[in-house]
Formats: structure tokens, C-alpha cells, sequence
């Protein structure tokens, strides 16, 4: 239809474009509903000469292909019809010995590991490299819960007490709004009713939470409470003093598809409004 319409075909395009808003009320489109703006890490990387990001392969590479365009220099990741052989070369190394001789022939000198998504392998393979001197540490940049973390493939290892809390597994501090959703999970099935829940931390205290279904069309606000295990571990955000959120919804609304999304709103103690990550899920009626 879409060929038809911008060839201009006038007889059949009214049709075309009626049936293909027919079709779209049938089975409407889910939209992914990015973050805007771009993360941090970003604005460091303009000079590089090439660039890593890990982990590579596990679904991370459209978001890594959409920020390359705000800085423009090469990338290992990516994702199409076809992948380079050197691609899958350096995906099968990940976390080995021979990863970092082989960016450094490739002239990779620039690596970033999202610490949201970077496993204990990764963590392991940064900490044997920093301490064999091969893999220099840069800077850590605010992003979600761990943060993103730049590294340099020639030395030398700059070790932070931050960078060591974050090999071990543990918690660092963000300087600006964060949260996570904890339920619904990843393409979780909800039988009718269903239940949110999550948490959301600021320096600057947090306002407000709202629940946006159906790529934002549908708004319910979430209730706020304390967790004082939640802020011990997290001991740097004193003015966040109710930092769980959670909502128990009946049924699925009106307006929002079998086979829906969430994006949480935080708006924080500045009044500013951060977006998490889009999660999609499947929330069938209740027979």
C-alpha cells in the first residue's frame, strides 16, 4: 500500500490509506518508547577512534546504533541482516584473555560497559585486566541504576575505590534521578488484575510517580512508600524518604491492548521529569 500510495496511483491511494487505518485499529502498532536525550557516557567518546560497548550481542545494540549518532565515531556493535565476520569474532571473545589484543589490532580504544546490563563475567574480565595494567579506567557516568563505565585499552588502570564497589557487585552513587520497575517482569503474562511495584531515587527527593500504559495514552498514579532496607542500600539519597512505588490495578484499562507497555514517570524534588527504560508485558482479560 505504502508503494502504491507514493507512487501516486489516485484511484486506489483513498483506499489504500482507508484500509491501512482499518488494519491499524485491528491490531495496533506497539511502539518502543525511547528515552529521549542521550546518556552521558556519550559526550565523552567524541574523540575516540573506535569503540566497544558491552555486553555485545544481547540485545543492546539498537540502542547502541541510535546514540552513535550523537557521536559519530565507529562502533564494534550493531545489528542487520548480515554481521561482519569481525563482529562475531569479537562477540565470541567477549570476556576472554583475547579480547583486548584483539580490539587494540582493530584499533578499538575506546570501551563502554553498561552496568545495568554488564553481568559477573564482565566484571571479572575488567578487574583481570585492570590489574594485568592492560585496560585503563576513565570515568563513571550516571545511567539507570550501575551506571556507564569507560575504559581505555592502553593504561594506565586508574583504580577508584567507586570503580572497585562496582567490580564487587556493589551499589555507587548517582548524582541525579533514577528508579527501576521490579513487576510486572520483562514479558510477563498478568492474569486480570496486576501489580506494579518498583523504586525511585533522587538527591533531590521524589514528588511523584506515574504508571504510563499504552505507550503513554493511559496515566495511573502510583502510591509512595518507605523501604528501609531499600535505603540502606542505597545510603546516598537522605532526601528520597518514601523511594518504593507501587499501584494494584483491578483490570486492564480501557484503551490498553492484550499486549501492552509501561513507562514509568518520576518527576523529582527539582520538578524534573525522567522517563525509565519502556517495558512490555502481556495482560490478557480475566475469563
Amino acid at each position: 500500500m505504502a508503494i502504491l500510495i507514493a507512487h501516486g496511483v489516485k484511484s486506489i491511494a483513498p483506499v489504500a490509506a482507508a484500509a491501512f487505518a482499518v488494519e491499524l485499529c485491528a491490531a495496533p502498532l506497539l511502539w518502543y518508547l525511547t528515552i529521549p536525550g542521550t546518556p552521558p557516557v556519550y559526550g565523552a567518546v567524541k574523540n575516540a577512534h573506535a569503540i566497544l560497548e558491552l555486553p555485545i550481542g544481547q540485545g543492546l545494540d539498537y540502542a547502541n546504533m541510535l546514540h552513535a549518532t550523537a557521536h559519530h565515531r565507529p562502533i564494534v556493535n550493531g545489528s542487520s541482516g548480515f554481521t561482519p565476520p569481525e563482529t562475531l569474532r569479537i562477540t565470541s571473545l567477549a570476556n576472554t584473555d583475547a579480547l583486548l589484543p584483539e580490539l587494540q589490532r582493530i584499533g578499538v580504544d575506546t570501551i563502554v560497559v553498561h552496568g545495568d546490563y554488564a553481568g559477573a563475567e564482565t566484571r571479572q574480565w575488567l578487574a583481570r585486566e585492570l590489574d594485568r595494567g592492560r585496560l585503563g579506567f576513565v570515568g563513571r557516568f550516571d545511567r539507570g541504576l550501575s551506571g556507564d563505565w569507560l575504559f581505555a585499552t592502553h593504561g594506565p588502570p586508574n583504580r577508584t575505590n567507586e570503580l572497585d564497589a562496582y567490580l564487587a557487585g556493589q551499589p555507587t552513587q548517582n548524582s541525579d534521578t533514577f528508579g527501576f520497575v521490579d513487576l510486572p517482569r520483562p514479558n510477563e503474562r498478568i492474569a486480570g488484575r496486576a501489580y506494579v511495584s518498583g523504586f525511585a531515587l533522587s538527591p533531590y527527593g521524589i514528588r511523584s510517580v506515574t504508571l504510563r500504559f499504552a505507550s503513554g495514552r493511559v496515566r495511573i498514579p502510583a502510591f509512595l512508600f518507605d523501604d528501609p532496607a531499600l535505603r540502606r542500600r542505597f545510603p546516598w539519597y537522605d532526601a528520597t524518604t518514601k523511594p518504593r512505588f507501587v499501584r494494584e490495578i483491578e483490570r486492564r484499562p480501557g484503551g490498553v491492548a492484550e499486549r501492552t507497555d509501561l513507562q514509568v514517570e518520576i518527576i523529582d524534588g527539582r520538578g524534573k521529569r525522567v522517563l525509565l527504560e519502556d517495558r512490555f508485558f502481556l495482560w490478557p482479560e480475566r475469563h
